[in-house]
């Protein structure tokens, strides 16, 4: 009986210890049940705000948020890489000249693989600067006051397009030409020095029809990546020169109310642009 009384109590604290263990893991299996619940739940509102991120901005949505994925083109692949190669190094002044050697190198590469592209571009360029001078030589007025900032503005203008001929193609990378959607965004930005002379009427009515007419024309074909990012660009300068205009010619009340009308229809056009998802 002296020996019975501890093999007693060993049995009973091992039977004890096996239903707190018993207890132990099924709290540990509904804490897990739990938290696999609410990964779920807290991914499906993840996915949902992603959507609603898209639809809001008119851009890029995440994978996740059910849209189509598009992969990375070449080029923006290239940027990528280089932009982080250039963050890691603290863009110092010689990285910057090694960022932009590199991107020079690229360009003439897109240069000599669509000629055809090129000679098109430059002949836009020709006809941009073509125009100046024609306005400036036979209508005196705005045109021959701002011919200098004009050629200025629209040479800067044709550098940067001739430097971003990869982006002329489709999201998907597809080689695409030239097209109507940027000539019209080009456009905006050749009437930007004179809407900066007065903001008159005719040129803020002018880059407004632009505006429209750019996003009809895209969503009527495939648009190119340099028209979907140089867009935005076009409305910030054409909208900058405006305001400039309204205030040297004191029509601060009219010329704010067509600078609303303008940026309320531009942001309407690209509320409507169609969302596609960037999977590197």
């Amino acid at each position: 009986m002296i020996h019975a009384y501890p093999t007693f109590a060993e049995g009973a604290a091992r039977a004890a210890d096996a239903r707190a263990l018993e207890q132990l893991g099924d709290a540990r299996a509904r804490r897990a049940a739990r938290c696999a619940l609410g990964s779920r739940s807290r991914g499906r509102w993840r996915a949902r705000g992603d959507d609603a991120q898209g639809r809001r901005s008119g851009g890029v949505r995440r994978r996740g948020s059910g849209a189509p994925v598009t992969e990375l083109t070449d080029g923006e692949r290239w940027t990528r890489a280089a932009l982080a190669r250039g963050r890691a190094a603290g863009w110092r002044p010689r990285v910057v000249a090694v960022f932009l050697a590199a991107a020079r190198e690229r360009s003439a590469q897109d240069r000599r693989a669509r000629p055809e592209l090129t000679r098109r571009s430059r002949r836009w360029s020709a006809a941009g600067a073509g125009a100046w001078i024609a306005g400036a030589a036979l209508a005196p007025g705005p045109l021959r006051r701002r011919v200098v900032p004009g050629l200025a503005s629209w040479a800067a203008t044709a550098a940067l397009l001739d430097w971003h001929l990869g982006m002329v193609q489709t999201p998907a990378g597809v080689p695409r030409p030239l097209g109507a959607a940027d000539a019209a965004t080009l456009a905006r930005v050749w009437l930007a020095p004179l809407a900066a002379e007065r903001a008159a009427p005719a040129a803020l009515i002018a880059g407004f029809a632009t505006d429209v007419a750019d996003g009809r024309l895209a969503r009527r074909s495939a648009p190119t990546r340099f028209g979907r990012d140089f867009d935005g660009q076009a409305d910030a300068v054409f909208v900058a020169a405006a305001l400039l205009g309204a205030r040297r010619a004191g029509h601060r009340s009219g010329g704010l109310l067509v600078l609303a009308g303008i940026a309320a229809s531009a942001a309407a056009m690209r509320s409507r642009t169609p969302v596609v998802t960037l999977r590197a």
